[in-house]
């Protein structure tokens, strides 16, 4: 097995910048993801998005009616846009 030169890693990064860049990024992206301590699977989910609508919830579990009525609204097709009228 022939090892690699200096002259033939400087060639690499010279005639083939992206794969070089890929591969580089790639296994950066390894050594930190498997060095990240991992949230316990046990552990509640913690979602901003839950956090700053739960006033909203508690107010529409209160008022079924509206709820609905904005359910509704919600499921409208809109012709002026094309993209969701599946």
């Amino acid at each position: 097995m022939v090892g690699l030169k200096i002259n033939d890693i400087v060639g690499l990064m010279k005639y083939h910048p992206i794969p070089v860049v890929f591969a580089a990024t790639f296994l950066l992206f390894i050594v930190v993801e498997h060095n990240i301590v991992m949230v316990p699977a046990y552990s509640p989910p913690f979602d901003v998005g839950f956090l700053l609508t739960r006033p909203m919830n508690t107010f529409l579990a209160s008022k079924p009616a509206l709820n609905n009525t904005l359910a509704a609204l919600n499921t409208v097709k809109n012709p002026t846009f094309p993209m969701y009228n599946i």
